[in-house]
């Protein structure tokens, strides 16, 4: 098993996909000091064997998924997670109450 620990002092956008290539068993932990933006079409892709399940995002904004895009992982989100039209995932996501929402 590898284990992989990103500390990003700001917020992250991502403008083009995310690759996590990893066996079954790695796992990857990202701190995310402000907000997490997955920008139009943008996609998660898993490749070598790495699981959904063990991607956790940890963010401290909001979470902001636009048109088309696709998330896979964990997120624990501190604020609002906004999903816009055409936008999927297959994440688990723990909000605190009443902070999310879909356009």
């Amino acid at each position: 098993m590898r284990a992989l620990l990103l500390v990003c002092t700001s917020g992250v956008t991502a403008s083009a996909d995310l690759t996590f290539d990893g066996a079954a068993n790695d796992v990857w932990v990202m701190q995310i000091s402000q907000d997490l933006l997955l920008e139009t079409g943008g996609e998660v892709q898993l490749t070598g064997g790495a699981k959904t399940e063990n991607i956790f995002r940890q963010v401290s904004g909001q979470t902001t998924l636009l048109t088309h895009s696709t998330l896979k992982g964990i997120v624990l989100n501190k604020a609002q997670i906004v999903m816009e039209t055409g936008a999927s995932s297959t994440v688990a996501y723990l909000p605190r109450p009443w902070s999310h929402s879909m356009r």
